[in-house]
């Protein structure tokens, strides 16, 4: 292993120690589910790469908002990189403003774009903050609808732009991500008209230009008739030496971790983890997190553990409050004693 891979190695083992800290192990445990929903750009990523992706996107959207609303010259305040890199409040709350995101397969830049021009046309009087950007109470449905509109515009060119040695077909192992990218390929690819012109494009793009989908894979999808007469006709253009096949990007191991990779909280072998081919050496990797969280606190659910503890200070106070009240209420027996007439 090189000096760079062991660097990053480090990194993302220290990346998950900081979450452990910052939040409960339930919480944590929805990486697991938010790594199946989250556009496939980041479900390679470290959910903190990715949260502070999300936050940077915010506050270049943010200081666009402003501008183009208020005043061309003036200044957003930016995240308090401080507070973030340190596990404070900042990293807290942008942490669950990107799992709000993650909910939909859809880019950042989409999804905050989306999200502020929608506050735009409320009229708002503040642009949104990074908690905020998913509507109100009251215009949440109108929200979702306007969204699934602008997601089904979205994806299509979305999907085009995006180019990961990790979906690859040289590259593929069976990962989660990597079977839902196909599945997802296919679903889209679906939705437009069925001519032939439209599939042999499809497949040109993701067989042969990426080589990231067998073709035999778009037999799911299409009948043996159609895809032979695609297939002719791609396999002609390689023959005139107009289409090539792109070869495989150099890659390393820990690139094909998932987002939830060694996360403590997210293991569970009933759930998806029980067919993950990494699946061993993300308990290992879980298990020396949670070997230096225990360390530096005692506990391997430290936010739990605060909890609790709050929870029963917070009990002692009330008992002691109904004690010191019930005992205010009773008259000592001498005054009983002392205010009766002889």
């Amino acid at each position: 292993m090189d000096e760079l891979s062991l660097k990053r190695i480090k990194a993302r083992v220290a990346s998950s120690v900081k979450a452990n800290l910052s939040f409960s192990l339930c919480e944590l445990a929805d990486e697991r589910e938010l790594m199946r929903t989250k556009w496939f750009g980041y479900r390679f990523m470290s959910p903190e790469a990715a949260t502070a992706t999300f936050a940077r996107l915010y506050v270049k959207h943010l200081q666009y908002s402003v501008q183009k609303t208020r005043d061309r010259n003036m200044k957003v305040k930016d995240i308090n990189w401080l507070s973030f890199n340190q596990g404070g409040e900042a990293f807290v709350v942008c942490w669950r403003a990107r799992k709000r995101a993650d909910l939909f397969c859809i880019p950042y830049e989409a999804y905050l774009t989306f999200a502020f021009d929608f506050a735009s046309r409320r009229k708002r009087r503040f642009a949104p903050q990074i908690n905020q950007l998913h509507g109100g109470e009251k215009s949440r449905e109108a929200w979702l609808v306007l969204f699934d509109e602008f997601l089904r515009e979205q994806t299509w060119p979305a999907l085009c732009r995006l180019e990961m040695p990790q979906y690859h077909a040289e590259h593929f192992i069976g990962l989660q991500p990597q079977c839902d990218y196909r599945d997802f390929v296919l679903g889209v690819s679906s939705d437009s008209a069925l001519v032939t012109d439209h599939w042999k494009r499809v497949i040109e793009r993701f067989s042969y230009v990426r080589n990231e989908i067998p073709v035999e894979v778009f037999g799911r999808s299409l009948d043996a008739e159609l895809l032979q007469e695609c297939v002719e006709g791609l396999e002609y253009e390689v023959a005139q030496k107009r289409l090539t096949r792109a070869p495989a990007p150099a890659m390393n191991k820990d690139e094909r971790w998932p987002s939830c990779f060694g996360l403590p909280g997210c293991q569970d072998a009933s759930s998806i983890c029980g067919t993950c081919p990494l699946s061993a050496n993300c308990e290992k990797v879980a298990g020396l997190v949670r070997a230096k969280v225990v360390k530096k606190t005692g506990y391997p659910d430290p936010m739990r553990e605060m909890k609790l503890a709050r929870q029963n200070a917070r009990q002692a106070k009330s008992r002691a409050g109904r004690k010191d009240g019930r005992a205010g209420t009773l008259v000592p027996e001498s005054e009983t004693h002392a205010s009766s007439p002889e």
